[in-house]
């Protein structure tokens, strides 16, 4: 079954998956890229469908206020929803990388609600953040804050990448995605560019090579990582797409926040390159 929603404070997932018989599969998960709540949405929709099931997507949306993106299925269209479908039968890999690495000491998020952040180690949170990368202006922030996002530490030694969006009047952060109060948030930077496309290109190809006759190749990769690569962006896909069967064919787009369940559980990633290959 295919269907769209609102995002709301409390979702109500039960009566979009009303046609799904508990049989396991892959969800594929739709979102508008800046709207509340969608790590919220991804837990009801784990709960509700309980274990067996990967997810897999990416989001629509645009920061510059450029577009108003639309979610679209045969349930309906919306603004600020989400779109997902359930498919049966497919036995496939996840894949994800990010490339990111963490910059200086961790701080603690003080105080946050939602996606804003208010105080980072009890400063206002662009002061603790600006400090950290040696005084940089509030004019400076949109190149900055593309290069340098918040990682959270996750098992396994891994980060969890948060992406900033803009500085508030009272010295606050919007974030793509919520940031709870009392994380540990650490500066990430990205690795040299050839590196970066380097780990993301192994990614895929391991993937692809760990399905017994694939059958397809999903890709959804963050528009972020196009922005920071460009042409090496490019070389990427070339390179990575000339070991793959040319009988397979590879779907995917440029997204607004990545979602995976590599981890077991779905979560909403940023700047990160995610797969998912079906055989």
């Amino acid at each position: 079954p295919a269907a769209s929603s609102k995002h709301r404070d409390k979702i109500k997932i039960e009566h979009l998956l009303q046609q799904n018989d508990g049989t396991p599969g892959t969800v594929f998960v739709f979102p508008h890229g800046l709207g509340n709540n969608i790590s919220t949405l991804l837990r009801q929709l784990h709960d509700f469908l309980g274990p067996g099931f990967d997810y897999v997507g990416g989001g629509t949306g645009d920061n510059l206020g450029v577009c108003q993106s639309y979610q679209i299925t045969d349930k309906g269209v919306a603004t600020e929803g989400f779109a997902l479908a359930i498919l049966h039968g497919i036995n496939g890999k996840l894949g994800l990388a990010h490339s990111w690495q963490p910059m200086g000491e961790p701080m603690l998020v003080t105080k946050a609600k939602g996606k804003r952040v208010y105080e980072l180690d009890n400063l206002p949170a662009f002061s603790r953040y600006a400090i950290s990368l040696g005084g940089i202006g509030q004019k400076d922030f949109p190149h900055v804050a593309m290069r340098y996002p918040l990682g959270i530490p996750c098992a396994g030694g891994d980060f969890l990448i948060r992406d900033p969006l803009r500085v508030e009047a009272d010295g606050s952060m919007v974030f793509v995605t919520e940031i709870p109060s009392n994380t540990v948030a650490t500066i990430m930077v990205p690795r040299l560019e050839d590196n970066l496309s380097n780990e993301a290109r192994k990614m895929l190809l391991s993937t692809v090579a760990s399905v017994n006759k694939p059958q397809i190749v999903l890709i959804f990769d963050c528009v972020s990582r196009y922005l920071l690569l460009r042409e090496i962006f490019e070389q990427e896909l070339t390179q990575a797409l000339a070991n793959i069967d040319p009988a397979v064919p590879v779907l995917g787009f440029l997204s607004f926040g990545e979602i995976s369940s590599l981890s077991g559980t779905p979560l909403y990633y940023n700047k990160c390159i995610t797969v998912a290959v079906g055989g």
